[in-house]
């Protein structure tokens, strides 16, 4: 999935998912001041939700321990500091047609990328590569097995993915 979503709007979401345990309205709701390149951080600071009645929206995280601050690999800040630059250089060309928000993740003219939206990328993706359907919530879930696996303390995994209660992330 890593090789399939690579050098495409898809990357960074993938690799967040994968990698920080973020829900796919936190990736869409993230902002570049919300990272920290020194300490190697990312703050969950809001959510990105689409409804039928109030449309798109952003929105407190969705539990009080919600907002939260997540460590990244290494790898990953890279992928971050090289799709900044592949943003800079789009908010460039398009000048003042380009929309800023300040979203690490968003359509190519910097609009906020819908989450049907982003989902039917995501799964386009996936039947373009032939990748057996993973539901897009399912790599949080093996980021969280990840750290599970290499002996993590439940708290700590609950903690960072910004569950109530640790017996929510143990279930």
């Amino acid at each position: 999935l890593f090789e399939a979503a690579k050098r495409t709007r898809l990357d960074i979401p993938v690799l967040l998912a994968s990698c920080g345990g973020l829900r796919r309205g936190e990736i869409l709701a993230a902002e570049w001041s919300a990272v920290d390149f020194e300490k190697g951080r990312l703050s969950v600071r809001r959510s990105l939700e689409e409804t039928k009645a109030s449309g798109v929206r952003f929105k407190e995280p969705k539990t009080k321990r919600g907002r939260r601050v997540v460590a990244l690999p290494k790898f990953v800040l890279d992928a971050l500091k090289e799709h900044r630059a592949n943003q800079d250089g789009a908010r460039t060309a398009l000048g003042r047609d380009y929309k800023e928000h300040g979203l690490i993740c968003c359509t190519d003219d910097g609009s906020i990328w819908k989450p049907s939206a982003f989902t039917s990328a995501y799964r386009d993706l996936l039947r373009r590569r032939g990748i057996t359907a993973i539901g897009f919530h399912n790599l949080r879930h093996s980021h969280a097995s990840g750290l599970l696996r290499s002996g993590v303390d439940l708290k700590v995994i609950s903690s960072r993915l910004g569950h109530s209660r640790v017996a929510f992330t143990a279930d």
